[in-house]
């Protein structure tokens, strides 16, 4: 590589100088190329060390660029990177390094609508790669560093503007913007592959509960004689609630429904939800039993086709909803009560309450938990229970929508054996603890410890003395120990490994013959 001026002649014939540096190096292939630089003599000559480094990474990796390289790229003129494209010194694609990382982002957007995503979980994932890479103050892709990253998550979390499990969701979505870049060939490498999520465990969550099955129904009635709530009347908010705790499905899943959405014309009935609004971004079809497939069938008589089912965007407030119709709900049973002094109890009562005493909610969500719950407690395999609830885990599935009712667990304990009757202590034999069939040390157990020579204790008598037998073995214990381990002083003169001690074989036997005369 040299770097060098050029001359030329003016109209007056006499020979300048350029005011441009240029640098000639040979390029991947060994062919002597030629780029202006810059007027300063020093920035030509980095710039002419760049493009060595530029030249010596494309050989050695297969066309790749240099990570440290991509900023540089960036404050390249565009004709010297055209240049670069045309002798194959860079890939069309590779040029992208020099983008903007706003207008990579433009296009990621762009990428997510065209995979037939939702228009909401494109708009929160811009929002949140944009926030983040804004508040690390990343301009280009040579910018992105996982420390500044994990620094600037790390400052959210303790402003107490994020929780752990948004600071996740954030860095999931970045991650899968850099993914993308490198899919797409606008990168080499994701910078923050090595970014693991935290443990979001370790903070406090919502807790949900499902409600018995006559509160269960109680509610879906109030609901189908209650007024009109966010332009959904109570018979179609009645259908609402059947189908989401009987099928799982979530908000925005139920909202996508049409007419069409439903196949009820054949024996095995289903509904089929829109790979867009799956969470799992797969069309699910999942089988309707065949009463609520009767229902259903009966409802969708008037209902117009290619138009949704349930108007507006009344999933943005389905918490609302269920807690309107709990009230609903709560005000019927109440006035089902004769007695002021019931009526005054049942105020007072926890039940149909949105949130309880133990400060779980039942919100729209807590469907999804009541059709699993009935599901497992009915006995549905885990593996069925899985496919149902379209988790790619079943620990997700038990962990977070599986709710055992105190109900369920007394009926566990009503399948034990009956307990016997009579003033015979069957109970205490039957299960182990009469004083007369306990015996003080099982043999294997004391034949294992007297090998090991673990001899922490002697049995105590009812006042609690040893008794004579066992009084002895401690003491013909105490005998063997001395003799083996003579003390000077209260200390012993030798130490060795357990096991190793001299004359342990000695002590070991003589300790379970204590044991034996003491057992007849």
């Amino acid at each position: 590589m040299r770097v060098f001026k050029t001359t030329y002649t003016d109209r007056k014939g006499r020979t300048k100088e350029a005011a441009d540096w240029y640098i000639e190096f040979r390029d991947h292939l060994e062919i002597i190329r030629r780029l202006p630089a810059f007027q300063s003599k020093p920035a030509s000559e980095e710039m002419g060390r760049n493009l060595e480094k530029l030249v010596s990474y494309h050989k050695a990796s297969g066309g790749q660029i240099a990570p440290a390289l991509s900023r540089w790229l960036t404050t390249l003129p565009e004709r010297t990177r055209d240049k670069l494209v045309s002798i194959g010194l860079l890939a069309a694609q590779r040029v992208a390094v020099a983008k903007r990382l706003g207008d990579h982002l433009n296009d990621w957007r762009q990428a997510l609508t065209d995979r037939n995503n939702s228009a909401k979980h494109v708009r929160l994932s811009y929002n949140r790669v944009r926030a983040l890479l804004d508040g690390c103050r990343f301009q280009t892709l040579g910018d992105v560093q996982a420390s500044q990253v994990e620094a600037w998550l790390a400052q959210e979390r303790r402003a107490d503007r994020f929780s752990i499990m948004s600071s996740n969701y954030y860095l999931r979505d970045v991650k899968a913007f850099l993914r993308w870049l490198v899919d797409d060939n606008r990168a080499d490498r994701n910078p923050l592959q090595s970014l693991k999520p935290l443990n979001a465990d370790v903070e406090e969550h919502r807790e949900r509960r499902c409600l018995p099955d006559e509160d269960f129904a109680d509610f879906l009635n109030a609901a189908r004689t209650g007024r009109t709530l966010n332009r959904i009347v109570g018979p179609d908010r009645f259908m609402l609630y059947l189908i989401a705790g009987w099928t799982g499905l979530r908000a925005q899943e139920l909202a996508s429904l049409q007419p069409e959405s439903f196949r009820l014309d054949c024996p095995d009935a289903t509904v089929t939800v829109r790979a867009s609004y799956s969470k799992h971004k797969r069309e699910d079809v999942l089988p309707l039993r065949a009463d609520l497939a009767d229902l259903v069938g009966d409802w969708l008589r008037d209902k117009p086709a290619d138009q949704r089912l349930w108007p507006g965007a009344w999933w943005n407030k389905a918490a609302e909803l269920v807690q309107a119709d709990l009230v609903a709900a709560k005000t019927a049973w109440i006035e089902a009560a004769t007695e002021p002094a019931a009526r005054s109890q049942r105020d007072e009562s926890w039940r149909f309450a949105y949130q309880d005493e133990d400060g779980r909610f039942f919100d729209f969500h807590s469907l999804r938990g009541q059709f699993v719950s009935a599901m497992e407690n009915a006995g549905v395999s885990l593996k069925t229970l899985q496919a149902l609830a379209r988790h790619s885990r079943v620990e997700t599935t038990l962990k977070h929508y599986a709710r055992v009712q105190i109900a369920d667990v007394r009926s566990a304990l009503d399948a034990l054996p009956r307990l016997p009757t009579g003033n015979t202590p069957d109970v205490l034999r039957a299960t182990g603890t009469d004083p007369a069939t306990v015996k003080s040390v099982p043999p294997r157990l004391a034949l294992c410890l007297a090998q090991q020579g673990r001899f922490e204790g002697a049995p105590l008598d009812s006042g609690g003395r040893k008794t004579e037998k066992e009084g002895e073995a401690e003491k013909a214990k105490k005998t063997v120990f001395s003799k083996v381990f003579p003390r000077k002083h209260g200390v012993p003169k030798k130490k060795a490994p357990p096991g190793f001690e001299p004359g342990m074989a000695d002590l070991q036997s003589a300790a379970l013959a204590a044991w034996r005369r003491g057992r007849d």
